[in-house]
């Protein structure tokens, strides 16, 4: 089983001066499920400036799950950010799994 599940507009991020950001998901539960690869991609969009932070490998049980080894910020390192108000989007890319990912709960903290 393969797919995208997207998360349009999740949240307005006010950002009142340049400052730095790190997307982790903190409750992730694979109840029901007997393998999966999950990969993500978050973006934050605002009048002047987007950006955009790929996520992979956020889940893996019993599969294997590649990934570039350089740092990305806002995932493995902070992103510094400009002032704004930035809508954020969100992209899951499962890539391997079996069981039913649709109803996976992914919780991100509530301040980012």
């Amino acid at each position: 089983m393969d797919g995208v599940k997207e998360f349009r507009n999740i949240a307005m991020i006010n950002v009142e001066d340049a400052d730095s950001l790190l997307f982790k998901p903190i409750d992730v539960k694979t109840d029901g499920l007997s393998s999966i690869s999950l990969s993500g991609r978050v973006l934050l969009v605002s009048d002047n400036n987007s950006y955009t932070i790929d996520m992979p490998c956020i889940l893996r049980l019993n599969v294997s799950c590649p990934r570039i080894t350089a740092i990305i910020p806002g995932y493995d390192a902070p992103l510094r950010i400009e002032p704004g108000r930035y809508l954020l989007f969100n992209r899951a890319l499962l890539e391997r799994g079996q069981g039913p990912w649709h109803d996976l709960p992914i919780t991100l903290p509530k301040s980012l």
